[in-house]
């Protein structure tokens, strides 16, 4: 390639700059009445201009620092934070207890002003990546809630998987800080089991379930009855259902000259050896169909030129005609005659 494989002078070298880095003002933005406000019922709206959620997330939101990797961290960041905003959107008592008020009383105008600061803290939380350590280490703190309640329960239980949440509680550490023990106090309670220890619990229950019929350990599965293909119930599958290969038997093939049922049209289950019987049955109808037809006659021969001459050559057998002629025919129209007459002779004729 011409000049190495770069582009032409003077494009041939890329230079970025990453000595200052661009971000927006907000992430995202919105103000939309509370839910069931009717304007033949509430009448005009006479709050602040409505402006429908629009949120900013990646390389939109914060330009990437790529020394440091920092795009996709914060990509991942934003994504989370926007899902929150959006699950909690309409969850008018989501800050009434932190803001020790009576969820009873929270009016929606004290819901939207404390979601839309949680929304901008969260921004600045992902703009300086202050992240939580569990979060930043990929694993559960083994000090954490879900480590130390799992291990009450289940003495050898095996480390589970990190798992990103939504709730900005458990990923950001100023907010976790804000939290202090508070779930010290909640695992005090034996009904109170954190969302990833319960699944835990449920993963190994369906494991010893599925694996007790192997020695070592092997997950045996069992596929669901198979009662209905296309809408179609199977035979002997009406009410109890039957497991696929283990099926009753088909049904015997019927008698000669028995009435089959018609195929069902649109799909469906279906007999192979009525299917077999039905087909062989058509074909013979057809086959005698086609015998009944009356044979059509061969067209007549189209009949021969008149000749003037008494002469009349025989197929293949021409006479040599002389050299004044045959009958008062000159010498090239015979000797025309005798090469088409040959080659009639050695052409097979073809009824039409």
């Amino acid at each position: 390639a011409e000049n190495g494989g770069f582009v032409d002078a003077p494009n041939d070298c890329m230079a970025f700059d990453f000595a200052e880095c661009w971000n927006t003002k907000k992430s995202i933005v919105f103000n939309l009445p509370p839910p069931g406000y009717d304007v033949e019922v509430d009448g005009p709206w006479m709050g602040r201009n409505l402006v429908p959620l629009v949120a900013l997330a990646g390389d939109a939101l914060l330009e990437p620092f790529w020394p440091m990797g920092l795009g996709l961290k914060r990509g991942w960041q934003a994504v989370m934070d926007t899902c929150y905003a959006v699950d909690n959107l309409y969850n008018r008592e989501k800050y009434a207890t932190r803001m020790g008020k009576d969820p009873t009383t929270f009016s929606w105008e004290d819901h939207c002003e404390a979601h839309q600061a949680q929304v901008s803290q969260n921004f600045e939380f992902c703009n300086r990546l202050k992240i939580s350590d569990e979060l930043a280490k990929g694993e559960y703190d083994p000090k954490g809630v879900v480590l130390l309640q799992l291990l009450k329960k289940v003495k050898d239980a095996e480390r589970p998987v990190f798992e990103v949440e939504v709730d900005p509680w458990t990923r950001y550490e100023p907010l976790m800080k804000e939290l202090g023990d508070s779930w010290k106090t909640m695992s005090k309670d034996d009904a109170w089991v954190h969302s990833r220890v319960q699944k835990s619990l449920n993963m190994a229950a369906f494991y010893a379930e599925v694996g007790k019929g192997g020695k070592n350990g092997e997950i045996t599965y069992e596929g669901k009855p198979l009662l209905s293909i296309n809408g179609k119930v199977l035979p002997g599958c009406k009410g109890t259902g039957s497991l696929l290969g283990t099926a009753s038997k088909p049904a015997p093939a019927p008698a000669p000259g028995a009435k089959l049922a018609a195929v069902p049209q649109g799909g469906g289950y279906v007999n192979p050896l009525e299917m077999q019987q039905l087909a062989k049955e058509r074909q013979q109808a057809m086959a005698a169909m086609v015998q009944a037809r009356p044979q059509a006659s061969a067209p007549a021969p189209a009949p021969a030129p008149e000749v003037t001459s008494s002469w009349r050559p025989s197929v293949g057998s021409v006479a040599p005609p002389k050299s004044g002629g045959v009958g008062g025919l000159p010498c090239g129209i015979a000797a025309a005659a005798a090469a088409a007459a040959n080659v009639m002779k050695a052409t097979p004729v073809v009824a039409p």
